[in-house]
């Protein structure tokens, strides 16, 4: 499995599964997010294929998958898996994501489907601010991967991400 780098040119496209695959209190505008393309620590990869992409976030102890999502056909192909799996390897560091809580079936097979990868789920609260104007925020779970976070680390991540993804300051 081969990671790319996305080109401009392929933000539509990227876009447009982002849109298939969450709802909208869980994605950015798209005027947002491409004006996000020009901060260094963020990425967009994609596989070969343009079929799946994973945003990230590179800081200097950690690194954040923001979103992951492949077109809905590709799905159940261990696509995710092979590229969720290169990009910790390619990390070299501890990878954090958000997550819902396993409540529902699906939210469970989610949870499930990171563990098989290597993430654990971390037990400290965590709310989510709003991803879009005139949307609430909401309660998620930070997983982390190669192993569980001390409180001390899980505030230091958290305070990270809410400072330079989300621009709030707690």
């Amino acid at each position: 499995m081969e990671l790319l780098l996305m080109e401009r040119d392929d933000f539509d496209k990227v876009y447009e599964i982002m849109s298939m695959s969450f709802p909208v209190n869980e994605m950015r505008t798209y005027d947002y997010l491409k004006k996000q393309l020009d901060d260094e620590k963020f990425n967009i990869y994609m596989n070969v294929e343009k079929t799946a992409f994973i945003t990230l976030w590179k800081f200097d102890d950690f690194d954040y998958i923001e979103h992951f999502a492949s077109l809905p056909q590709e799905r159940g192909k261990g696509i995710g898996k092979e590229m969720i799996e290169k990009l910790i390897k390619m990390s070299g560091k501890t990878v954090v994501l958000e997550a819902e809580p396993a409540e529902t079936e699906i939210q469970k097979r989610r949870i499930g489907f990171y563990n098989r990868v290597g993430f654990v789920v971390n037990n400290y609260y965590y709310f989510q601010p709003s991803m879009r104007e005139g949307v609430d925020g909401l309660e998620l779970k930070i997983l982390s991967t190669p192993e569980s976070l001390t409180e001390k680390e899980f505030e230091k991540i958290r305070d990270t991400i809410y400072k330079n993804v989300y621009k709030v300051n707690i």
